[in-house]
């Protein structure tokens, strides 16, 4: 594993302007542009908005570049202790411009970046979204071992995303126990035990709702209403997608067993199964 950080060509300016941040991003075009294309916007008004919000920030950014590298190896120790797979891949430490917090790059084997200015303070959620992260990438290398025809999935399904959540949600449970139940979903920046009680009283009403919204609204609105850190305007919460995720790999695990849930998505009908349980609304 290579860790990239490329904050120290953001701090080494003490006042950044439009015209600096776009140095920094040329920096590292191939990170940046990954980024830009799919986790945030890049429009003036975006980066003048990331500049007035920095100056508060700066603190939390330069302690997270200190801690991230040990909590990286030592989450990714844990996941070869306790899946007897290595991540052999690269991690990058950014800057961006509060889009979102981190993400695994749209690869077999993926890189992952985090976005230092939008993590969380709080120390259980941080190591559980790492955990989280590293999840989707063990997920895709545990099925490339096993054998899969990759041509065949449907990465643009959000139904396939909502499994996916669910996968990782259970990785980053096993990686980082015993911690409030909240921040397997939240990781203490995206709401309290306000968020998942919600989520635990409304399952059918949520599942009923995203049902809709699957069938109504595009892949981009879906997308961001449902798994977006700036969504959740239909019930005041965001990412109810990833608590779905989570009430649907537990299910398969019921049935199926670890290893099979885990696997199952190689499977070429696998979509229709996850649409036939979204519509058990009881």
């Amino acid at each position: 594993m290579k860790i990239v950080d490329t904050t120290p060509a953001f701090l080494t300016t003490s006042a950044h302007s439009l015209s600096t941040l776009r140095q920094y991003y040329a920096t590292f075009p191939s990170v940046f542009e990954e980024y830009f294309s799919y986790h945030c916007t890049q429009t003036d008004s975006r980066l003048q908005s990331a500049l007035a919000r920095y100056p508060t920030d700066l603190l939390h950014i330069n302690n997270l570049r200190e801690q991230l590298p040990s909590l990286i190896h030592d989450i990714v120790h844990l996941y070869e202790e306790r899946f007897y797979i290595s991540y052999k891949q690269t991690i990058h430490l950014i800057v961006g411009a509060y889009g979102s917090n981190a993400y695994t790059h749209r690869q077999i084997l993926p890189d992952i970046t985090f976005s230092l200015e939008r993590m969380p303070k709080n120390s259980d959620g941080l190591r559980v979204l790492i955990a989280h992260e590293i999840g989707h990438a063990i997920h895709n290398q545990w099925t490339d071992l096993e054998g899969i025809d990759w041509e065949q999935i449907r990465w643009e399904s959000l139904l396939l995303g909502m499994y996916r959540e669910g996968v990782a949600t259970h990785f980053s449970r096993r990686i980082v126990p015993n911690v409030a139940e909240e921040l397997y979903y939240t990781y203490g920046s995206l709401g309290g035990k306000e968020w998942i009680l919600f989520a635990q009283e409304n399952q059918i009403d949520i599942k009923r709702a995203f049902l809709k919204d699957f069938n109504e609204l595009s892949e981009k609105q879906l997308y961001r209403e449902w798994y977006s850190i700036n969504g959740g305007e239909r019930f005041g919460y965001p990412r109810l997608a990833y608590f779905l995720g989570d009430l649907f790999f537990q299910h398969e695990r019921k049935i199926k067993g670890d290893k099979t849930a885990i696997l199952a998505w190689r499977h070429p009908n696998y979509l229709s199964e996850i649409h036939a349980w979204m519509q058990l609304l009881e």
